[in-house]
């Protein structure tokens, strides 16, 4: 049995290494890890909401009302978790524009302007106390840039700045 799991160890290795190197895989591994301390915080806060302060099933909820403190860690939770994905597409373009040896300030923006673009601005929502469904125009619904739309986010990344670096070496378009 320890024979075939060294053969099977054997094999994998460089596999994973291949991956482990790969520059795409790499940015979209460091630009998670910059913003872990984020999603700690926020998932501190949300973890005090639903235990300690909601009125209904928290601790000191039958205690005494804290639900007016609720709305802070709502709040962080929407300046956290709620652009996650705007963050997120971010970080990865820097750091894959920083395997390049490039500057990642303006990789790093323009794929939050593709990422940005690409969104629905449009909307349906169902006002409190109405049956009726309203249709809203220029808005990003946290749908998309939560945690939602991790997936898309990270396409507007590697191929924001992909694109980008390949635009950038086109002498017709720099000069």
């Amino acid at each position: 049995m320890n024979n075939i799991a060294n053969k099977i160890a054997q094999w994998l290795m460089p596999v994973a290494t291949k991956f482990s190197n790969q520059r795409h895989l790499g940015a979209i591994r460091e630009g998670f890890i910059t913003v872990i301390p984020l999603v700690i915080v926020a998932s501190f806060f949300i973890l005090i909401n639903n235990v300690i302060l909601d009125p209904e099933n928290g601790i000191l909820g039958h205690i005494v009302d804290l639900s007016k403190y609720k709305e802070i860690g709502d709040q962080i939770n929407n300046g956290t978790l709620g652009i996650l994905s705007i963050l997120i597409t971010f970080t990865i373009s820097y750091k894959l524009a920083v395997s390049y040896d490039e500057d990642g300030i303006i990789p790093g923006v323009m794929a939050v302007a593709v990422f940005i673009t690409m969104l629905p601005t449009v909307t349906n929502i169902v006002p409190i106390g109405s049956d009726e469904t309203v249709k809203v125009t220029g808005v990003f619904s946290q749908n998309q840039t939560s945690a939602t739309g991790l997936l898309f986010a990270i396409l507007s990344a590697l191929l924001g700045t992909e694109v980008f670096f390949a635009a950038e070496k086109e002498k017709k378009i720099t000069n």
